[in-house]
């Protein structure tokens, strides 16, 4: 089982996160860098293609990561707690 791992590191803030696939952790950098463009660039438009906005939103010491996990030793660790598991990362991943 994969899983697609967003990291951002963005002025003093770090932010990880775990997504279903690429696409989804894709959107969910795309929607960071809407809620951060206007407060770095009030009043432009940002460019219309999303690796550009990403590349420009982000300043040199700035970054994000995009990242393919493996998590099938994860699942079967878990599988191994029984259906009385009441772990919730079973939850999550079996959602």
């Amino acid at each position: 089982m994969d899983a697609t791992v967003l990291l951002i590191l963005f002025e003093n803030a770090k932010s990880l996160s775990v997504h279903a696939d690429h696409a989804e952790a894709w959107a969910a950098l795309m929607q960071f860098v809407a809620s951060h463009w206007d407060e770095r660039f009030r009043g432009i438009d940002p460019p219309q293609d999303e690796e550009e906005r990403a590349r420009i939103l982000f300043r040199s010491e700035e970054m994000y990561v995009l990242a393919t996990a493996d998590l099938s030793e994860l699942e079967q660790e878990i599988d191994s707690c029984g259906p009385q598991c009441t772990c919730p990362v079973r939850f999550l991943l079996r959602e």
